[in-house]
């Protein structure tokens, strides 16, 4: 199917998945589904929900952030101020 990747928002040919952020499935281009990436803004809020990153979330979790930091070329610490600003705003 044809559409926009809810990760790197390409268009062009995507896979409708589950996410890993729980309860949803997403639309992810091919290379967003094989590096384990996550759509920023759901990702933020999922981990925002459990607590501060990195100290309280699991290693499993950590992963996750990372692989969509690599895939979207932002840091790690530019999703923990994203999860703090979250955890302040909600």
């Amino acid at each position: 199917m044809t559409g926009k990747c809810a990760v790197c928002d390409r268009e062009g040919e995507v896979f409708v998945a589950s996410s890993t952020c729980g309860g949803m499935s997403c639309a992810y281009c091919a290379e967003c589904l094989a590096s384990g990436a996550e759509p920023w803004e759901d990702l933020v809020f999922y981990v925002s929900l459990a607590g501060h990153y990195p100290e309280q979330i699991n290693e499993m979790y950590r992963e996750i952030v990372r692989n969509t930091c690599r895939r979207l070329h932002k840091t790690e610490e530019e999703f923990a101020q994203d999860v703090e600003k979250a955890i302040k705003e909600w």
